[in-house]
């Protein structure tokens, strides 16, 4: 048993029909790669994923809530989950296209994930042109990270047509021993009691932290010629600040990532500067067509690993940081350069809270 952090357990608590918290993806495949004999494309997935189900532990967590809610829930070891339930069989009209199958994708993401199981589906869907076929992958975010979804994804996919055989010689015996773990109620409810008691001391802490960090970033934004991020409520008002319903939309872009090392190394800009820029780029463009592009510019929420993100204790280790998307810029390159400098300029902010105040939000969330 394993309880969730505040920042994983935040993500099951303010989830309603209207704001989910699960991610997903999308993987195209050609099933004329298989190897002769591989067996239907959804029976060679469950195939694979019940040969790697030791490998996954995200596959295998089930949530079990505190009586009351006194504490926040804890993942239990599921050994064996239906996997017909949760590998699923869809089909567009042929041929599909990329239109088709974001509507397709979108449609299964304005669903939530059913609670009392393992919070994760696989869709493969058939039908696509030229004879592919799709992976539509939906995993709750209390469950798994950008860290943890990258090993999730090395585990189940290889790196040629033939499959590889991980399954483990123990796995019969691990999950008689796990299902014995399952709690009852009255051990939840004392194992909260006890959480609660442990968890004081180190909270004052930690507040106390956190002021420490205000107080040095206060006076490291007073140091003359030194850029400040903007703040939470510096990007101007525009038409996608509204309530969101419980329809989703997905939209499907390709980008050449030789293209955009190119223009990494030419500028000096890191990577993530040069995603963001595009994204900056678009949402001008998009506003510039409806004649609404505010005269300031838009400010876009990056997630951030902080030191020690990924450990077992877990799942979601991260904060957030704040960077202008320069999009009341039109010069492409001078735009870049914008985001970038802005980019920097967070993340050293960044350094000062991590040096100053280790943060755990787990914990702070937790003991609130």
């Amino acid at each position: 048993m394993q309880k969730l952090t505040g920042m994983d357990s935040m993500f099951i608590s303010l989830e309603s029909p209207t704001n989910l918290f699960h991610v997903g993806a999308i993987a195209v495949m050609d099933p004329s790669t298989a190897p002769a004999g591989s067996p239907p494309p959804h029976e060679a997935l469950r195939q694979v994923v019940e040969n790697r189900l030791h490998l996954v532990p995200p596959f295998r967590k089930k949530l079990v809530k505190v009586p009351g809610g006194f504490d926040h829930p804890r993942w239990v070891d599921e050994p064996s989950p239906d996997l017909e339930s949760h590998i699923r069989r869809g089909a567009l009209p042929s041929p599909g296209g990329e239109n088709e199958l974001a509507q397709f994708a979108a449609d299964l993401m304005s669903h939530p994930l059913e609670k009392d199981k393992p919070l994760w589906e696989i869709h493969v869907v058939e039908g696509l042109e030229g004879g592919l076929v799709a992976g539509i992958a939906k995993i709750h975010h209390s469950a798994i990270d950008g860290i943890s979804g990258a090993g999730v994804t090395g585990h189940l996919m290889d790196l040629t047509p033939e499959v590889r055989d991980l399954s483990s010689e123990n796995a019969e015996a691990d999950r008689h021993v796990a299902a014995e773990r399952t709690p009852s109620a009255l051990s939840l409810l004392r194992d909260a009691a006890v959480s609660s008691i442990r968890r004081t001391i180190p909270t004052a802490h930690t507040l106390g932290k956190l002021s420490l960090a205000a107080l040095r970033i206060r006076n490291q934004n007073r140091v003359p010629d030194t850029l400040t991020p903007p703040g939470p409520f510096d990007s101007p008002r525009t038409r996608l600040a509204a309530p969101v319903g419980r329809q989703r939309a997905i939209g499907m872009a390709q980008i050449d990532r030789s293209e955009v090392e190119e223009v990494r190394k030419k500028t000096g800009a890191t990577f993530n500067d040069v995603v963001l820029a595009i994204s900056g780029g678009a949402l001008r463009r998009y506003f510039e067509e409806s004649g609404e592009l505010p005269e300031r510019p838009l400010v876009g929420f990056v997630p951030v690993a902080p030191p020690g993100a990924g450990s077992e204790h877990a799942t979601n280790h991260l904060s957030g940081m704040l960077v202008s998307l320069a999009s009341d810029v039109s010069d492409p390159l001078v735009q870049l350069m914008a985001v970038s400098e802005s980019a920097r300029s967070a993340k050293r902010q960044e350094q000062v809270k991590a040096d100053s105040a280790s943060l755990d939000c787990g914990l702070i969330i937790g003991g609130l």
